[in-house]
């Protein structure tokens, strides 16, 4: 250990205590941590879990924030696993993320089962004794009553620690981590687990990001751009909300043609309705081309762009950098505005079975031009809140399945099927189609002709 890390470590110290106390006072506040369920995987049997993705640190408030609300997580063992996260990680990184993680896991859990490397346990053996936690010598330990708490920087990791006949919950930084770990559950088939976001929200993340500095961070994001900002119209100050009113909006050349740019608040989700706005006021305008940035983008907005099949509009999400430290200004990457990848195009077919009335036939085939996928998964009565996967290509199809054909009770009317597929990367794309019955189908037909020739309709 060095002497300036030493010299650092009870400002380290005070600081990390500081940023806990502050998550577990805002608990019962109106700007407490929440944890959105946006996927359920369910398979045959009668153990369940939750895998939190997210700030681990964000994520243990969360589950404070459900203690102080009265739905006490059922868990009595906390697992911290402090080996280096993959990539250069250095102590004191790893010291300032485990410090504050370490003081919120004490609050919630009775015990627990500090695993350490044996490079830097005598730092980290100091600090667990600074903050009041004792470590362990990495033994398994067990309790039959209660579930695990699982925090690590390494998904590969958790899944050493995930014991399938415990209940558990578990904490993945971000949503590569998350895809790799999720994939595993999925192929191994033998456990219900549920998919939830932390901070993730667009006005929980601009409040945490941008603050009060809205207007600044989407000046910041042109100036990125190198456009040039645009007069505000006359309805900007006008007290009723007017279509893109709030919307910031710049001017560039781009290829020798005048490019709208469109820049959505750090608040909002990027969708549809933004499309419409700014094709309309790229029409109005008479500009060659818009681009539309966005903080957040929905996950069908590939599919949205597709229906379209417009040249002209083009959809990019915009990245930040780390803020230093004491600074409260919001950094554009002007490097990360990455066009819109994934799912985009699938085509649905149902049929009611002629031998058995009560149920029915369904067949998705994916689009020929769509990206590689690393897992994708279909709900065929999707309620447009929370993703319930009832096929799943890692655990019953096979690397480059683009097509299959399950078998669902039959349903009177029409039936609203969603299309989920997530990369390498953890990035989630879906298609939304609603499917009406067609004919019975020939007994023993597996064609996938008539997928085609279904077709697309408003989602809304």
């Amino acid at each position: 250990m060095s002497v300036p890390l030493l010299e650092r470590l009870p400002r380290m110290l005070a600081n990390g205590r500081r940023t806990a106390m502050r998550l577990s006072e805002s608990a019962r506040g109106r700007h407490r941590e929440r944890a959105i369920v946006h996927e359920v995987v369910r398979a045959d049997c009668d153990r369940s879990a939750r895998v939190l993705c997210g700030e681990p640190v964000l994520a243990l408030a969360a589950l404070l924030a459900e203690r102080e609300a009265g739905n006490d997580p059922d868990f009595d063992l906390a697992v911290l696993d402090l080996h280096a996260a993959p990539g250069a990680d250095t102590l004191a990184c790893r010291l300032e993320r485990w410090i504050p993680r370490i003081v919120l896991a004490r609050m919630l859990c009775p015990r627990l089962d500090v695993r350490m490397p044996a490079d830097d346990h005598a730092v980290l053996q100091l600090v667990l004794e600074a903050l009041d936690a004792r470590g362990s010598d990495g033994s398994d330990a067990t309790t039959p009553e209660g579930g695990t708490l699982l925090v690590s920087d390494d998904t590969m990791r958790l899944r050493a620690m995930a014991r399938p006949r415990r209940r558990w919950i578990a904490c993945a930084s971000d949503g590569a981590r998350l895809a790799h770990f999720r994939r595993t559950l999925v192929a191994r088939g033998d456990i219900d687990f549920t998919v939830e976001s932390v901070g993730t929200a667009p006005a929980e993340w601009a409040r945490r990001n941008v603050g009060t500095q809205r207007a600044a961070a989407m000046d910041a994001v042109l100036a990125a751009w190198d456009a040039t900002r645009l007069a505000p119209s006359r309805h900007a100050d006008d007290t009723r909300r007017r279509a893109g009113a709030d919307a910031l909006m710049g001017e560039c050349r781009r290829h020798g043609q005048r490019t709208l740019v469109w820049v959505d608040p750090p608040d909002r989700r990027t969708c549809e309705a933004t499309l419409c706005r700014a094709i309309t006021r790229r029409d109005q305008g008479g500009w060659d081309r818009v681009v539309v940035l966005g903080w957040h983008i929905a996950t069908t907005i590939g599919q949205h762009l597709a229906a379209r099949c417009d040249s002209r509009i083009e959809v990019r999400s915009i990245r930040t950098l780390p803020r230093a430290a004491r600074s409260t200004a919001v950094h554009i990457d002007p490097l990360g505005f990455q066009p819109v990848a994934g799912l985009s195009q699938a085509w649905v077919d149902r049929h009611r079975s002629r031998t058995a009335r009560d149920v029915e036939w369904l067949t998705v085939q994916l689009g020929e031009h769509d990206v590689a996928i690393d897992d994708w998964s279909v709900d065929p009565a999707h309620d447009g809140r929370v993703f319930r996967g009832a096929w799943h290509a890692v655990r019953e199809g096979g690397a480059g399945l683009r097509t299959m054909r399950l078998r669902v009770p039959w349903q009177d009317g029409p039936r609203r099927v969603c299309i989920r597929a997530v990369d390498a990367c953890g990035r989630v794309s879906e298609v939304l189609r609603i499917v009406r019955d067609g004919p019975p189908a020939t007994p023993g037909a597996t064609s996938h002709d008539t997928c085609a020739a279904v077709p697309a309709e408003a989602l809304c």
